[in-house]
């Protein structure tokens, strides 16, 4: 066949040819297109935006100062994971005064931190039910310029949690609208009675240097433990160590060689033979996570009401006497006035559960 001929024939072929291959090259484009907008749509249903946030410089002022630097971005950063800034703080993205630091380095005036450019979720602002807004405010047994103590209702955390959305601070700020409220101390969940909340940063320092070096202040728990506390035996030393289980899981148990020093002072006020629970007075002059609650275990005496470290026998005489809560209440709170330059002496009022297995 001439050559003419050929291209003559071809050329039509060809053209159709080429035209199927642009088309099918338009549709897998514009498939591919519709695939990334659905996804990304779905995504934006399924989880907040983020947002990236730029390397800022930070100069540390008198009411920043003498917190650890991981606190403080904490704070800074808040919807970033504490895995995210401990990684930051491993790889040397945070740095103060151009140097890295370790977590626990204490800030002080006039410190410039770098703080990276973490991505961080957006926060979805939580509002505290007026329920609860209104208990705490009927809680509040004493307030000063540098101090609030309130009688933290039993069930209720003192800050938020992964499964908790709020706590005694977030209810606290909300109720006041301000942000600057911080936890002196913590209690446990389970655990009623007198709690500090400082109002600004240096009542904060001074309260927790005191705590810290047992000086000035004082905190005394009642509680009701299953069988007779001997009289003789008025002081627990038993070291404690805490196991992390999970995120926020804590257990806490005795143990010599790992432990950290950990002492409570005990009184006993009343033996019921007829219950077969004794009422006790507690001073813990240590802060260990649970630190009553285990040593009164670790002594043969569980406090009713703990289903974290009860054992068989105290259980079953919590659930005969009908016990609904952990017996266990922080019931006075005594600051010297070196401490805040007053001395302030607060009481938590005895939850009707002490006084109903008291028989008042």
């Amino acid at each position: 066949m001439p050559l003419s001929l050929l291209r003559h024939c071809c050329a039509p072929i060809c053209g159709h040819y080429i035209l199927l291959l642009l088309a099918s090259e338009f549709l897998y484009t514009r498939a591919k297109l519709l695939t990334a907008e659905c996804t990304n749509l779905s995504m934006d249903k399924q989880s907040p935006p983020s947002k990236a946030v730029k390397v800022r410089l930070i100069e540390i002022t008198t009411n920043q100062a003498g917190q650890r630097v991981d606190n403080f971005l904490f704070k800074m950063c808040k919807g970033v994971p504490k895995s995210r800034i401990y990684k930051a703080f491993r790889h040397g993205e945070v740095r103060v005064n151009k140097g890295r630091v370790k977590p626990a380095y204490k800030l002080a005036v006039g410190d410039r931190v770098r703080v990276p450019p973490l991505v961080c979720k957006a926060s979805t602002e939580i509002t505290v039910p007026d329920a609860v807004v209104e208990k705490c405010k009927e809680a509040i047994l004493f307030e000063s310029d540098d101090l609030i103590i309130l009688n933290k209702p039993a069930g209720l955390a003192v800050h938020k949690g992964s499964d908790t959305p709020y706590g005694v601070i977030e209810t606290m700020r909300q109720l006041r609208g301000e942000s600057s409220l911080e936890l002196v101390h913590r209690l446990d969940k389970a655990t009623s009675g007198c709690l500090m909340i400082a109002k600004h940063r240096e009542s904060l320092m001074r309260t927790q240097h005191a705590l810290k070096n047992k000086q000035g202040i004082e905190k005394i728990y009642l509680a009701l433990v299953a069988g007779k506390w001997p009289h003789e035996c008025e002081r627990v030393d038993a070291p404690l160590v805490k196991n992390q289980q999970g995120s926020e899981r804590v257990s806490v148990e005795v143990d010599a060689k790992r432990g950290k020093s950990a002492t409570t002072l005990v009184s006993l006020k009343r033996w019921d033979s007829t219950r077969g629970i004794s009422h006790i007075e507690a001073r813990p002059l240590t802060g260990r996570t649970h630190q009553i609650r285990v040593h009164c275990t670790h002594q043969g005496f569980p406090i009713l009401g703990d289903r974290k470290y009860s054992d068989s026998k105290a259980s079953r005489l919590a659930t005969t006497l009908g016990v609904k809560r952990l017996c266990l209440h922080a019931y006075r709170l005594e600051l010297s006035a070196s401490v805040l330059g007053e001395k302030i002496v607060v009481e938590a009022p005895v939850p009707q559960e002490f006084s109903r297995l008291a028989g008042g």
